[in-house]
Order: C-alpha cells, then structure tokens, then sequence
C-alpha cells in the first residue's frame, strides 16, 4: 500500500494506493487494476512440426500448417487444440505417417496437442513409370530417357495421380501403357491432371486418361 501520509503528517484524511508487488506463479497470469486483481490461467502452446520425406506436400485443416518439399513446417498451437493434417502425393505414393501418428493408408493424421508433437509424411516416387528394370518418378521423366521403341508402363490411377504436363517431342517411337497395378499387371487406366502434348514422333497411348 502506497499513501501521501507520513509519521509527522498532522491529523487529517489521506488517500491510500494499492500497489502490485512481485507475485509470480507457474501457469498463472496475474493483472492488477485499480486495486482488483484478476487471476487466469496462463495460455500453454505447444509446437507442431510436420518434415516431408519425398515428394507431396501436408497440409491442416485449419490452414496454419501447409508443408510442401523436404523443409518442413511447425506452428505452435494452445494446449488441447485437436488438429487434423492431410497428405496429398507429387508424382509419388503417400506411404504412411510416423511420429505422433502412425498408419499407411490414406486417413487424415489427428493430433491433440497436449505436448510437443513431430509428424513425419513419406512418399515414395521410385517406382511410379518404369521401362524394362529403371524406374521413374514421372511419365515425362520416363519418355526423356527412352529408347526408341520402348514401353513404358505407367502406375494405374487407385495407385497414385500423376500432376504434370507432359510433351513428347522426340523422333522416337514409345508406347505408353498405362493402368498398371502394384505388380505391374494391367488394372484399369492411369489418371494425369495435367495436359499431354505429341509434337514430334509416334505415341501408342493406352489406358490413359487426361483431367
């Protein structure tokens, strides 16, 4: 308490000023106006941090984290904050998440903060075309590499979407054969979102659909 008096004042009314001492507590917030204090619980954030390994991107619902490429991305969200991250494909296969959730299908990871949360999204892009024995992550990356006369067998589209726009403008003749399963077998067609473009060479299109 603060006042005007003194010990030699002479009798009289004087005012009398509550002051805020030093008052510190661990998960408490304290505030002192006019002579009231108020005490809240303080706010506890915890960081969510989502690393992408290959090629796709992760995103949440609430739109504070959107991760695209192998940097990764972190937001620090209030305590109990329930947040739900999506995974979406490049020219790759979401394989499952690991970290703070776990599974290889295609759900939706859910995460309550409630601590410290790492969350690690994997795809897998090695064997999305192939032509003989190599491997590749894209159609057009495949046709930059073929042979003339070659095959190249593309993944069906319950496998993955390809997003590319492809242009073959090479004096070579390929067939692109799509709609393949996990082992390769004929299973439907392949989806592209994205354009397909022939100004040079011969192109034998099967199984391929263009969105």
């Amino acid at each position: 308490m603060n006042t005007t008096a003194t010990e030699t004042s002479p009798v009289g009314t004087y005012p009398i000023t509550p002051v805020q001492g030093t008052l510190a507590a661990a998960n408490y917030d304290f505030t002192f106006v006019n002579g009231t204090l108020t005490v809240e619980a303080a706010s506890v954030t915890y960081p969510l941090t989502v690393s992408i390994a290959g090629a796709g991107s992760v995103h949440s619902s609430d739109g504070f984290i959107s991760c695209t490429g192998t940097t990764g991305c972190s937001y620090d969200y209030a305590s109990g904050t329930i947040v739900t991250l999506t995974a979406t494909a490049s020219n790759s296969t979401f394989t499952g998440w690991s970290g703070a959730c776990t599974g290889t299908g295609t759900e939706p990871c859910v995460v309550t903060m409630d601590a410290i949360k790492n969350v690690t999204a994997t795809f897998d892009s090695a064997q999305n075309v192939r032509i003989g024995s190599n491997y590749y992550e894209s159609i057009q990356s495949a046709y930059n590499a073929a042979n003339d006369g070659a095959t190249l067998e593309v993944r069906d589209q319950s496998f993955m979407e390809f997003m590319e726009d492809i242009l073959f403008n090479r004096p070579v003749t390929v067939i692109l054969d799509g709609g393949k399963d996990a082992g390769w077998n004929s299973n439907g067609f392949s989806s592209v979102s994205g354009s397909l473009t022939i100004s040079d060479g011969t192109v034998d299109v099967r199984g391929l659909v263009i969105r």
